[in-house]
């Protein structure tokens, strides 16, 4: 293993600033494709798998928020979750043609998506707890 996967998780680590401007951009994304409301990816959910489906995701993705940030493990959620519910008052625009399916392959190509951003999204196993 490398050296600086040893050092111990106080000690602070010489980080260049694009990998930060990185990782702030892939967060975001992440944060971004989370199925709520009149996101990216709530319009994306809407688009796979139905209005019904896309409420429901919304709905327990904000609850999921919701017990993830009163946990303490990071108020940003916290303060995201209520900008997202408080700006997002309005109804969704509903699509021209929401009956023609999509396809399997978007579908499919969504769901990875989403893997892809909860794995992003989560916490660090050895993290050094609240930041």
């Amino acid at each position: 293993a490398p050296k600086v996967m040893l050092a111990p998780l106080s000690q602070p680590l010489p980080i260049h600033p694009f990998f930060v401007i990185g990782l702030a951009g892939l967060i975001m994304s992440a944060i971004n494709l989370l199925p709520i409301g009149r996101l990216d990816g709530g319009r994306t959910c809407m688009a796979s798998w139905g209005r019904r489906a896309a409420n429901t995701l919304s709905l327990l993705t904000l609850l999921g928020l919701t017990f993830h940030s009163f946990s303490g493990a990071s108020l940003v959620i916290l303060f995201w979750g209520a900008i997202v519910v408080l700006s997002q008052r309005q109804p969704d625009i509903p699509a021209v043609d929401e009956f023609t399916n999509i396809g399997s392959v978007r579908e499919n190509c969504y769901a990875a998506l989403l893997t892809i951003a909860l794995f992003a999204l989560a916490p660090f196993p050895g993290g050094g707890g609240p930041m």
